[in-house]
């Protein structure tokens, strides 16, 4: 799996969502699995060079905890609801969620996806508002690239300062004390759609920043920021 500190993409203790999951999901056995290494997934190499080596060998007994942390801005939140963290708690985990357009949650797809080789559980932290603007620049353009750098930074230190007793070895799949991946919802637009609007807002994109390590040792890389 990616090592990414992304998402499609907090300034409140929120519980770890452990129950809700095993109650809500019955592990499945899949047969089969999509061939993953075929030549139209080799030839995406600009944005898949930095990142490791994808995963296949999932364990379809194994519930897989995957972090996932909220931000806003000092001038763009949430508005699709007035309450981020229950929406986004039921999208991600709610079987059979039907709150938007499409039927069922993110854990739904990639169970079925997968034909129940990967069953997930997504604990949801946030929002947490950051210390800046959605869009800093002066005069941004079409070329102006905004990634954030600071912004997820500083969203994931504040996750770890506010909430002392997560407990980090539960997102490390593999035992080498590095996140797999924790998941980035941000507030307001995403600089990369086609429209004045978006200029200088956070462009989603896959690019190496840095490491924040936990206060139990874990390592998470920031490699890779999705919006959703």
């Amino acid at each position: 799996m990616r090592k990414i500190s992304i998402i499609c993409l907090l300034a409140i203790f929120l519980m770890p969502l452990s129950g809700h999951a095993q109650r809500e999901f019955t592990l499945m056995h899949g047969d089969c699995m999509p061939d993953i290494q075929d030549e139209t997934a080799d030839s995406r190499l600009a944005g898949r060079k930095k990142l490791p080596a994808i995963k296949t060998d999932w364990n379809p007994e194994r519930i897989y905890r995957q972090l996932v942390i909220l931000f806003d801005f000092t001038d763009a939140t949430f508005t699709y609801t007035n309450d981020a963290h229950t929406f986004y708690n039921k999208m991600f985990n709610e079987q059979g969620f039907k709150g938007d357009k499409g039927p069922g949650c993110v854990a739904d797809y990639y169970r079925d996806q997968s034909q129940g080789m990967l069953n997930l559980q997504f604990d949801v932290y946030g929002p947490v508002t950051v210390s800046s603007v959605s869009q800093p620049y002066d005069n941004p353009t079409s070329n102006t690239r905004n990634y954030g750098k600071e912004l997820f930074e500083e969203a994931t230190k504040k996750v770890i300062a506010n909430n002392p007793g997560i407990d980090f070895s539960v997102y490390d799949w593999n035992g080498d004390r590095t996140i797999e991946q924790v998941i980035y919802v941000y507030a307001g637009v995403p600089g990369n759609i086609s429209s004045t609007k978006a200029f200088g807002h956070i462009w989603p994109n896959t690019s190496t920043f840095s490491t924040i390590t936990t206060p139990d040792g874990y390592k998470i890389v920031i490699i890779r920021q999705v919006v959703s």
